[in-house]
């Protein structure tokens, strides 16, 4: 289940174990809603597991309509399976220029 609240200023979606198909338009959902809401997202990537390309997607259109509305995107504590998904795809370089948060 991905769960978007107001934190600190910032809205933090958290993502769950298995970002699969299904996760996918809740994801652009939780996401966009956050751009709507005009502030920082910070998306803690923390318990991801597995991953699929309809979510990586999902991720990076997420992370520049962040970018473009004008509020920084970041990801806290992205897990091995994240990195490894991104890397794997040859998408590494697109992460990298989020900031990362540990």
């Amino acid at each position: 289940m991905i769960t978007a609240i107001e934190q600190a200023g910032r809205t933090l979606v958290t993502l769950p174990g298995t970002l699969d198909t299904a996760v996918a338009a809740p994801l652009k959902d939780a996401l966009m809603e956050a751009v709507a809401a005009g502030r920082p997202v910070v998306v803690d990537a923390s318990a991801v597991a597995r991953l699929s390309t309809a979510c990586i997607q999902v991720l990076i259109a997420g992370g520049r309509a962040v970018a473009g509305a004008g509020h920084p995107f970041s990801v806290a504590r992205p897990s091995e399976a994240l990195v490894s998904a991104f890397d794997d795809m040859g998408l590494f370089p697109v992460m990298m220029t989020w900031k990362i948060e540990a």
